[in-house]
């Protein structure tokens, strides 16, 4: 039952993060929690749930923020056992680039994810998520990755603009799967070579993408395509806008990983 409203804040780590922290299981879930009116500046995640969900994380609303010059935008980086449903992210202006791989993030506008954060941990799932009214300019596509099948559903992009570019001095071409297991929350393993598509979907349950649009500035060799996805099991389109970074190079909707 928590409310913020009308804040700006500027932070090295994560502006607003929701958790269920271990070492607190005495206090129960987070849940009816509603974010307004902000504006956000973070080297890491502006808005996120996570990474520390050992309970449930329900029935949030971020609503009418601003978000600039951040690593992440919105993120839900799901690592514990604990699960997150009944999200609400609409009318939010989100602007991310690329910093330096010490902080976790590559410049992606929105971020689900779901994936242990040790070989000890198991994983809860995400779902009920709806992105609603996104203005996006970022260094990174969207991102929604899930360990294994069953941890993701659920998900609604609707009315999502989104336009890739490259203007900082940072390696690009990347995706940041991290806390994962391995060494220094699996540093190591977490940072993978990978091209930039728009939406990037891996391993999830349904999504549709409604009245999203595409569109491209500078075009660095290693963006691709609008919409790349692999093991989605409903995957749907409704009224999409967007093309290739490079249409005679690569296709708008390309299934692989």
């Amino acid at each position: 039952n928590v409310r913020i409203s009308d804040c700006s804040i500027q932070a090295g780590d994560d502006a607003i993060c929701v958790k269920t922290t271990p070492g607190f299981e005495r206090y129960g879930i987070s849940e009816n929690i509603t974010v307004t009116g902000c504006h956000l500046v973070s080297t890491s995640s502006a808005l996120v749930l996570g990474c520390e969900v050992r309970q449930t994380i329900r029935n949030v609303i971020f609503e009418a923020c601003v978000i600039q010059s951040s690593h992440r935008g919105m993120s839900i980086n799901l690592s514990q056992a604990g699960s997150v449903e009944n999200v609400l992210f609409s009318n939010i202006i989100v602007e991310t680039r690329i910093f330096h791989d010490d902080w976790w993030g590559c410049g992606e506008p929105i971020y689900i994810k779901a994936s242990p954060w040790t070989d000890m941990d198991s994983c809860g799932q995400i779902r009920n998520i709806r992105l609603t009214n996104i203005l996006a300019h970022s260094e990174n596509g969207v991102l929604v990755y899930g360990w294994k099948p069953g941890l993701i559903d659920q998900i609604l992009f609707e009315n999502v603009h989104l336009q890739l570019d490259k203007w900082s001095k940072w390696k690009g071409g990347k995706l940041d799967l991290r806390p994962n297991p391995g060494a220094h929350n699996g540093y190591n393993q977490g940072v993978i070579e990978h091209p930039t598509s728009a939406f990037m979907l891996y391993n999830a349950g349904s999504i549709t993408l409604r009245n999203c649009q595409v569109s491209w500035k500078n075009k660095p060799s290693y963006f691709h395509h609008a919409v790349q996805y692999a093991q989605v099991k409903d995957l749907r389109l409704e009224h999409f806008n967007g093309e290739a970074a490079d249409p005679d190079r690569y296709a708008a909707i390309e299934q692989s990983w």
